[in-house]
């Protein structure tokens, strides 16, 4: 496995480092938020349709300052996950500056399976969160997220198809990158951007 795989093999691993550093930092571990690639799936819908798989990650991005619960072979661990308008806020940020095509695969992602049930209920999540403060300040880049989104042939929209077709790799490229712009575009829309 090279060290940039992203896969289900790539998720345990960090799982598990993750687990060894809640124990190791224990009693801190309370003010250790988790970011990044181990969120999404915490993120997305259950039922049906079921969501595709994520296609995981290779690290851990952990803020120090709801609720998960993180199986691990030292046992159960509460940590707690980003919230889904921290989530998309912090990752629209990331696609803009980092612009990695896993940046723009999990933020359309979370965007198309979110527990919230879609695009519009996640901005009115974020509309209603203790961060519609900040979404003034972000509007330029909402503007590039805009662009890389704006339609299937556009950057993000196709790093989004790619990194998707890791996972399932019988779907339509097209496809996939034509849903990840439409939730990019009415994700934004909603948040009136």
């Amino acid at each position: 496995m090279a060290d940039d795989e992203r896969s289900a093999e790539a998720r345990a691993i960090a799982e598990r480092a993750l687990g060894r550093l809640l124990v190791a930092s224990a009693p801190t571990s309370a003010q250790l938020i988790v970011l990044g690639g181990l969120v999404p799936p915490t993120l997305a819908r259950t039922g049906v349709p079921e969501p595709p798989a994520h296609l995981g990650t290779t690290d851990v991005d952990v803020l120090l300052v709801t609720h998960h619960i993180l199986r691990v072979p030292e046992g159960d661990l509460h940590v707690q996950i980003a919230g889904l308008a921290g989530y998309l806020l912090s990752k629209s940020a990331a696609a803009r500056t980092r612009g990695a095509d896993k940046d723009y695969y999990d933020l359309a992602y979370v965007l198309l399976y979110n527990v919230a049930g879609g695009p519009t209920e996640a901005a009115n999540i974020v509309k209603a969160s203790q961060l519609a403060d900040v979404l003034p300040g972000m509007s330029s880049t909402f503007v590039e997220i805009r662009e890389r989104f704006r339609d299937d042939r556009a950057n993000g929209a196709r790093a989004h198809a790619r990194e998707a077709l890791k996972v399932t790799p019988d779907d339509d490229q097209l496809i996939l990158a034509a849903d990840a712009a439409a939730a990019v575009n009415e994700f934004l829309a909603a948040l009136g951007q």
